[in-house]
């Protein structure tokens, strides 16, 4: 099974990396920038899976300058690659990816809403006496479990997450705990 990642070269996105780094080199797309829009809706229209990683909004992924034509915050991924994506598998870690799935009737996808990746994150959604040490145990540990699953169908993945390793950090770290609760699965209608 082929599978494009889109997952705009950031920093502060690295954690994310393992969700992608056991997939076969051979079934594996990945894309960090410098393709413009057309030539991500030729790559999105070849490949069964499609895994979007990064920052975003509730408008789509943030292309962070990395993309062809495009601006810091301007969305490699939006509303135009919509009529692309509807008979795939997806994949969307981003802040607030959900409402864009909401928005666009996306089904069949592991999704999150917003998700604190970083301690900035943690303050503006109100999660008290979070610090660096927290935000980077949810970070390693979200990555590598996810990975593991990244085979499975959307709603495989999860029910794995529910039982995981980043469902039993939950219990001694309120980042997991807040991103746990807002991990999900859109269903295929």
């Amino acid at each position: 099974m082929k599978t494009l990642v889109i997952h705009p070269s950031d920093p502060s996105t690295t954690f994310l990396t393992p969700i992608y780094c056991n997939i076969p080199a051979e079934e594996l797309t990945l894309i960090t920038g410098g393709i413009n829009k057309m030539e991500l809706i030729e790559l999105v229209i070849t490949h069964e899976t499609i895994i979007f990683l990064g920052h975003g909004y509730t408008q789509g992924l943030y292309a962070l300058g990395k993309f062809k034509e495009m601006g810091y915050t301007d969305f490699i991924i939006d509303k135009q690659l919509v009529p692309y994506l509807t008979d795939k598998k997806l994949i969307t870690i981003w802040c607030y990816a959900k409402e864009f799935i909401d928005a666009t009737n996306l089904k069949n996808v592991y999704t999150s809403n917003m998700f604190c990746s970083e301690v900035a994150e943690c303050n503006y959604v109100g999660l008290k006496n979070t610090n660096q040490a927290m935000v980077d145990e949810s970070n390693l540990i979200f990555g590598i479990t996810l990975g593991k699953f990244i085979h499975l169908e959307p709603k495989e993945i999860h029910e794995a997450m529910q039982k995981s390793e980043y469902a039993a950090l939950v219990k001694s770290n309120i980042v997991a705990a807040y991103n746990m609760e807002r991990l999900s699965y859109i269903n295929k209608y």
